[in-house]
């Protein structure tokens, strides 16, 4: 009789026993299979498991990628709103220099105009009616 260690059960009784050097076939023990059925429903329930945490874990990647990019999207926006408000401002300040300074310009301009034989600022060119 084989006592191969896992061919034997709790109830000491022998199962179906696929030892080569034992050829008949013994008494198959239901507790055998019973544990056998239990094993691989837990080795199934656990590789369950492991890909449910796998899809949490895909899923947050793409979650927290997701966010990272509507953050880099914010900020880029914030940037270009900066940058179009330091652009306008520049704009505004050279308009408000050229208001309280046009009007000195405007005669200092005129004044020079006539002896260098420039054209005037805020003349019409020449050729025109």
């Amino acid at each position: 009789m084989c006592m191969h260690p896992t061919h034997m059960c709790m109830c000491m009784r022998m199962c179906m026993c696929m030892c080569p050097m034992h050829t008949r076939m013994l008494h198959l023990c239901m507790h055998r299979h019973a544990d056998s059925a239990a094993l691989e429903a837990k080795r199934i329930a656990a590789a369950a498991h492991k890909e449910r945490e796998a899809e949490k874990r895909a899923e947050a990647k793409a979650q927290a990628e997701a966010r990272g990019a509507a953050i880099r999207a914010r900020a880029e926006e914030k940037w270009a709103r900066r940058n179009a408000q330091i652009m306008s401002t520049g704009e505004q300040e050279q308009l408000n220099k050229r208001s309280v300074f046009g009007v000195a310009f405007d005669t200092m301009a005129r004044k020079m105009s006539p002896q260098e034989g420039s054209p005037q600022e805020g003349s019409p060119q020449e050729g025109s009616p």
